[in-house]
Order: C-alpha cells, then structure tokens, then sequence
C-alpha cells in the first residue's frame, strides 16, 4: 500500500507525510498521480487533496479580486454551493483505436521480467532483494491485467 487510509504517504521522498500537509507540495501530488500506479482508494485520496487544493486556491484568487471591487461574484457565491468542481479525470486514451489484448500485455509483462532478470538475478551477480521486487512488480501486473478482462 503506497497510501494508507488515514492519507499517509508510504512511499518517496515524502514517506511519513500525510497528502493533506503543507509539506507535500501540490507538484508532487500530481506527479504521483501520473507516475504512480495507486489502488483506486488510494488514487481517490491523493486526488481528492489535488481538487482540494485547487478549490483552496480558486477560492482564494476569486475572493481577492472580489474584495479589490468590494462585491461577491456570482461564480464565486455558485462555488461555494457545490459541494464538487472537479470530476475525477478520464483513464488515458490509447494512442491507437483497437483495444490492447490481455494477451499482449501479459506477453510485454513477461518479456519486461525476463529482461530485468537478465541482469538482476542472482545468478547473474544481482541483488536477490532487487530480484524479489523485480517478480512483486511483474506479479502485481500480471494481476492487474488479468483483472482488465474480468471487468470488461
């Protein structure tokens, strides 16, 4: 678990920080969304503190150009009553149009594993924990993939 349920972060330069603290800039987060593979709870917690952020700072922006002309704007006062701006943002499109196979990827999977075990095992001369990674991650993938077919 790369975030836990109270919004701690278990993993990187921010491990031990919680998503909502000053500390983890809003930069991170939304390079964590785009580069990290998280659980949909997780990915649901980091990017409900980046909406949160920019409602904070929308709401800022808006309330000082609000007090320079001494009024309320009517978006302004429409933001406050909704309880949600921002959707959750749309999975990546593919850059083709035909569907990958579950095929493929557990084939792309498999060829990434045995690349990597090529020069990490042991046998090899690698580290045997980097090893241990190496098949966590492969596995983690392979179930991930396997889980693509179930839901379509």
């Amino acid at each position: 678990m790369r975030v836990d349920t109270a919004g701690y972060l278990r993993f990187g330069k921010h491990n031990g920080d919680c998503v909502s603290s000053a500390a983890v800039p809003l930069e991170y987060l939304e390079w964590c969304v785009e580069n990290v593979h998280f659980t949909a709870s997780e990915f649901n917690i980091v990017q409900g503190e980046i909406y949160r952020r920019y409602e904070a700072r929308d709401s800022a922006k808006q309330q000082s150009r609000a007090s320079d002309y001494g009024f309320r704007s009517g978006r302004q006062q429409q933001q406050q009553s909704s309880s949600s701006r921002y959707a959750p943002p749309p999975p990546p499109a593919p850059k083709n149009k035909e569907k990958v196979s579950t095929e493929t990827l557990l084939r792309v999977i498999s060829a990434g594993r045995k690349s990597l075990a090529a020069r990490c095992h042991p046998d090899a001369g690698g580290d045997p924990a980097e090893m241990v990674l190496i098949n966590n991650a492969a596995d983690y993938l392979e179930t991930f993939a396997k889980g693509l077919t179930a839901s379509r």
